[in-house]
């Protein structure tokens, strides 16, 4: 938007908030379509349907196929509607393993068997359970075999696959266990013994149903199967935990955000899939495995990098009973060119099992935990490939928590501490050069743009740039301190690369830095283990006790470590305490909150007054003077300027326009006519044309400022003459039937100086004074030049000359400066706009609003108090107009509750004042709350520009 806006225009939207509206539409479309389809999915040909009931009215669908089995009477895809026959008691005779606690879901009692009910089945019987990926689909041709051999095969789409229902909240194995066990036990298939069969995570489910119900299990057979929970993962349930927790966060965040309309929720990377991993709990499964005396069959390929074959041979070493066959391939080998294979492996284990009374070769004759039982070897070959990099990947999202983990895999025998160490040392080194290169690659601009601009504040790399170009090469160990310092290590090294500093001699000082923080990183957290006297078991056994709390444990030592490095470890030194006091009144007093938490209350109000009248674009008629939107904030400066140019005693200003048609060598050029014509030297100000609360306003002293504020701004500006003295902020407004205009706040917006004293640094004066430590790092932001140099004794030193809070301005109540000859000052610039007589006569007179205003905020600057109390002398720098607000919310001497409510009177006059004159002038185009949108997002969309030194 530009400064000659008519009233009749409508400004345009910018480009990315249409963007953002559109996707935010579409997310919301894709979400309500997602909600009204079938939550059951496909019914993919072939597959059969039972309701399993799991509670008295519970019931979930179950989709299955049947191999080998009668065929059926009823359609291609019969539903069974029964509840499950009753679980047999264990007999003496049957080797029953310890059972745990039995699961919180459990079946509810059956109905009483009718005369219908089929014999026990003849075949014996297999039941597949496919793994967390995919469906019982791709277990059919190794069913096909079985079903050729002899044998009756069911093999089901677990919960959340394929065609079964997917609004259970509970996908743990033991509750699919549940669910297994109930749907071979209802009176229509009546199984009493099975062969059970669990491929990759499904072998959790097979193992959760032997515990549950070890009479139903005839034999239990494992294929490219997770086991021990060392072999899984990280190799602790607390660490999995918190990855499969961020792993399931990201794919639910993906699918609620992303406009799929129930794509993903079909693809195989779902929150179904996530949540099995997030709620999986593999710590009981070598307890039980170890303790397990029944037939048990184990399969797995050599190549697999899913899950290692060293999870099957660790297996057998604490069964070894269990019958093996190993072959060359990765993890889905069986399910493609080895399926046959399998499946006569299977029907010869099976057959031998059901044949044998036998016990086992080598029983457990004691039961055993899982502390007692032999420890699995330090992760190699594939296993160890696959763990670090797990840890290079994990180490590049949260470098720090990463090494303290793998510390812990160290000490619990998980991993070797070379190759943990080394991993860690490969991804530091990666995130340091990768840093480097970005600053390289894509220089300062980058800083400007999301997301480095969120992440790297420029003035912090100007900082180091300062720093490397006056201490030379002694610079150059800054690299290494950075690596000890919290939040100093993004920063140097992109600084680094903006600089383009030797990239050899750099990479000599990451690894060096790299190869002395990973050690004592990952050493660290096992001399802590046992300086404590944690030993490998009492660590094993205090994560069995507390791995249902995981996420919490890692959630609580992440903030530990945070609150170590980014609060203990500052608080050790003068500076980092003062740092704290800032970041402690941040939080403690609302003068210095943020905007989008302290003025969210008078948003609400706004948006209240608006709903009550039904019209949001209203409130824009008390202003009709100062243009199209009454003042509204983020209006142009150079449309209210120009209404006030003959009626208000103006600082002398021009519009530099700005856009793709104008160079930034003719925006100088117009900034250089612009003093010459006025008869100006520095320093002048620059400030956005459409700008929010004093956002991007500098005041500028030289040229080479100048050409640098216009290559970071490029939109149209405003260039003013700087006017020295005081500067006040005073509220305004006059009713359209009133006679004179009233005072509603008055606030002063005083300057932050320091005083110099011959001997330290002005970085370390700004953090010593009571009143510049609580914004030190905006004013070290501002002075960023000088930030290294030594004030003379009694110097004084402005910090921010700009009289915004924005800019470090301290913001005081001076309710006693509301004088009637200010307020009759203020109805002069009111009535010289409506042709000498007050708006509400020229109203009244004219029958309509033209020329009206009722509501301004005023920027004033005067040499004395006194001036001001007069109502003369004064000189207008800024203007804003309806739903502004005194900038007395920030000060911190006032409550802010009554702050608040001063806010609201102001609010309450402007719409008000907006009321009358829409009332008066009926029938005439009032401005849409869309466009009053508008003008705030382009405002919004370009006033943030980094503020730079004087």
């Amino acid at each position: 938007m530009t400064g000659g806006t008519s009233p009749n225009s409508h400004p345009r939207i910018p480009r990315k908030w249409i963007y953002i509206g559109v996707f935010l539409l579409l997310a919301l479309a894709s979400n309500a379509v997602r909600l009204l389809r079938n939550n059951a999915g496909p019914s993919p040909q072939g597959r059969q349907f039972a309701e399993i009931y799991l509670g008295e009215k519970k019931a979930v669908r179950l989709a299955y196929r049947e191999f080998g089995g009668a065929p059926p009477s009823t359609p291609a895809t019969p539903t069974d509607t029964e509840k499950p026959a009753p679980t047999p008691a264990p007999t003496p005779s049957a080797p029953v393993p310890p059972t745990p606690p039995a699961a919180a879901t459990t079946p509810s009692a059956p109905a009483a068997p009718s005369a219908s009910t089929p014999p026990v089945s003849e075949k014996p019987v297999f039941l597949l359970l496919h793994g967390a990926w995919g469906s019982g689909a791709e277990l059919w041709p190794i069913a096909e075999k079985l079903a050729a051999e002899g044998f009756r095969v069911f093999v089901p789409d677990l919960f959340g696959s394929g065609a079964s229902a997917r609004d259970l909240s509970d996908f743990t194995a033991e509750n699919a266990a549940t669910i297994a066990a109930a749907f071979l036990q209802t009176p229509s298939r009546n199984v009493k013994q099975a062969h059970i069969v669990g491929v990759g995570q499904g072998g959790a489910v097979a193992v959760a149903l032997a515990q549950k119900n070890p009479v139903l299990v005839r034999s239990l057979s494992l294929v490219s199967s997770v086991g021990a929970q060392e072999f899984d993962l990280l190799g602790n349930h607390i660490a999995n935990s918190f990855v499969f927790w961020f792993h399931w966060l990201f794919i639910q965040a993906g699918e609620v955000a992303l406009p799929h309309f129930g794509v993903l929720d079909n693809s195989p990377l779902n929150t179904r899939y996530a949540a099995v991993f997030r709620q999986s709990d593999l710590g009981g499964m070598k307890e039980f495995l170890g303790n397990y005396t029944g037939p048990l069959f184990l399969a797995h390929g050599e190549d697999d990098w899913v899950i290692t074959a060293d999870t099957a041979r660790y297996t057998q070493k604490i069964a070894p009973h269990a019958k093996t066959f190993f072959t060359s391939g990765g993890h889905r080998v069986f399910e493609r060119e080895k399926a046959a294979e399998l499946a006569a492996q299977l029907a010869k284990f099976a057959t031998a099992s059901t044949t044998t009374t036998a016990a086992p070769a080598t029983p457990a004759a004691v039961p055993r935990n899982a502390a007692a039982m032999p420890a699995p070897e330090p992760a190699q070959g594939a296993r160890l490939v696959i763990l670090m990099l797990i840890i290079i990947v994990c180490a590049f999202v949260a470098e720090d928590p990463t090494c303290l983990a793998s510390g812990m895999l160290v000490h619990l025998g998980v991993i070797g501490w070379f190759p943990a160490t080394l991993a860690c040392l490969i991804s530091i080194l990666i995130g340091d050069f990768t840093l480097y290169l970005v600053g390289y690659a894509l220089g300062r601009p980058a800083l400007r743009v999301p997301p480095l601009k969120w992440i790297v504040p420029e003035y912090k790399i100007d900082r180091m740039a300062g720093w490397f170009e006056k201490k030379g090469f002694q610079g150059l160990l800054l690299i290494i301190t950075s690596r000890f310092i919290p939040a100093s290590r993004l920063p140097t090294f992109i600084c680094a690369g903006v600089m383009r500093l030797s990239f050899w001699r750099l990479s000599i000082l990451f690894v060096v830095a790299a190869a002395v923080w990973a050690p004592v990183m990952v050493l660290g957290v096992g001399w802590l283990m046992e300086t404590f006297g944690w030993d490998r078991d009492h660590v094993i056994d205090g994560f069995h006790q507390l791995k249902s709390y995981a996420l919490w444990i890692i959630l609580g030592a992440l903030f530990a470590f945070w609150f170590l490095m980014h609060v203990v470890v500052p608080a050790l030194t003068w500076r980092g305490r003062r740092m704290l006091v800032m970041k402690v009144r941040h939080w403690a007093r609302h003068e210095f909150w943020p905007d989008s938490l302290l003025y969210l209350p008078v948003a609400t109000m706004v948006l209240g007054a608006a709903l009550r009248r039904f019209n949001f674009g209203g409130v824009a008629a008390a202003n009709t003077a100062l243009g199209p939107l009454g003042g509204f904030t983020g209006e142009a400066k150079s449309t209210m300027f120009s209404a006030l140019k003959n009626a208000a005693p103006l600082a002398k200003w021009t519009l530099i326009s700005g856009g793709k048609n104008v160079t930034h060598d003719q925006r100088v050029e117009a900034v250089k006519r612009f003093m010459e014509e006025n008869n100006l030297a520095f320093p002048i100000v620059l400030k956005p044309d459409a700008g929010d609360r004093g956002f991007g306003v500098n005041r500028i002293t030289n040229e080479a400022q100048a050409a640098e504020w216009l290559t970071h701004f490029q939109d149209d500006a405003i260039a003013q003459e700087w006017v020295g003295g005081a500067e006040f902020e005073v509220v305004w407004c006059r009713q359209p039937a009133a006679a004179h205009g009233r005072i509603l706040s008055v606030v002063a917006k005083e300057p932050v100086t320091v005083t110099g004293d011959g001997h330290r640094l002005l970085e370390d004066l700004i953090w010593a004074d009571d009143r510049a430590v609580s914004r030190g790092d905006l004013f070290l932001r501002l002075n960023w030049r000088r930030g290294t140099e030594v004030l003379a004794a009694g110097e004084k030193l402005v910090l921010s000359h700009i009289g915004t809070h924005a800019c470090g301005a301290h913001i005081r109540d001076r309710q006693e400066l509301r004088t009637e000859t200010l307020a009759a000052a203020l109805d002069k610039i009111a009535d010289t706009l409506c042709g000498g007589q007050s708006p509400s006569a020229a109203e009244t007179e004219n029958g309509n609003v033209a020329g009206g205003l009722h509501y301004v905020v005023y920027d004033l600057r005067v040499e004395t108090e006194e001036q001001l109390r007069e109502g003369g002398r004064f000189v207008v720098t800024g203007v804003s107009g309806v739903c502004s607000v005194s900038s007395r919310l920030r000060d911190q001497s006032a409550r802010a509750a009554y702050s608040l409510a001063s806010a609201r009177r102001q609010i309450r006059e402007a719409f008000a004042a907006a009321d009358a004159v829409r009332k008066s002038a009926r029938g005439q185009r009032q401005v849409s709350g869309l466009a009053l949108f508008a003008i705030r997002a382009e405002a919004r969309s370009r006033h943030i520009i980094d503020l730079r030194s004087e």
